[in-house]
């Protein structure tokens, strides 16, 4: 995952999760509402909807990571590299994971 500057985000985590989408769009589109289903579908794999209009910058580490894989997930990645333990989560967010990355 590529680092995001703390201070343009103040943006809603959807807003987030929808810059995934951004690498398959031409400069100044917008994004549409199969974008957005994407993005939900990735915030609710990863058991994070209720986040969805929170502001990123006033979310838990643990909580910025899911962020992040969802905006990667929202991009079409299948394969997922770790440079450490997730252990800002939860073990039941953990296996919810693995389980939503199996399926």
């Amino acid at each position: 995952m590529c680092p995001v500057s703390p201070r343009l985000l103040r943006l809603p985590v959807i807003d987030v999760v929808l810059m995934g989408g951004c690498r398959t769009k031409p400069f100044f589109a917008r994004f549409n509402r199969e974008d957005l289903r994407l993005a939900r579908e990735a915030l609710e794999k990863l058991s994070i909807p209720h986040l969805e209009e929170r502001p990123y910058t006033e979310i838990s580490g643990g909580e910025r990571q899911l962020v992040l894989i969802a905006r990667a997930m929202t991009q079409g990645a299948h394969t997922f590299i770790f440079d450490e333990r997730p252990t800002a989560w939860t073990t039941a967010t953990r296996s919810g994971c693995w389980r939503s990355w199996s399926t």
